[in-house]
């Protein structure tokens, strides 16, 4: 799952400094800000936790949290 999994990982655990910092590369290619980008990533993980029983965002919400608990048991 590599970075997807930690991205997830950093929203979850609301780690914006190190998320800004792995969107880093992402941002500079969309000539956008690793602070705008970051918000994003955060923004559409809690939208899709918040509205996790809506069948639009249900698969996409457990695809989420599972991504961040594998990054989560590679650090125990």
């Amino acid at each position: 799952m590599g970075k997807f999994s930690y991205i997830a990982y950093l929203c979850r655990e609301g780690n914006k400094d190190e998320l800004q910092e792995e969107v880093s590369g992402i941002a500079k290619a969309m000539g956008r800000s690793s602070k705008d980008v970051a918000d994003e990533f955060i923004f559409a993980y809690e939208n899709a936790k918040k509205n996790k029983d809506d069948p639009a965002f249900k698969v996409i919400a457990e695809i989420q949290e599972e991504a961040a608990d594998f990054h989560q048991s590679k650090l125990e």
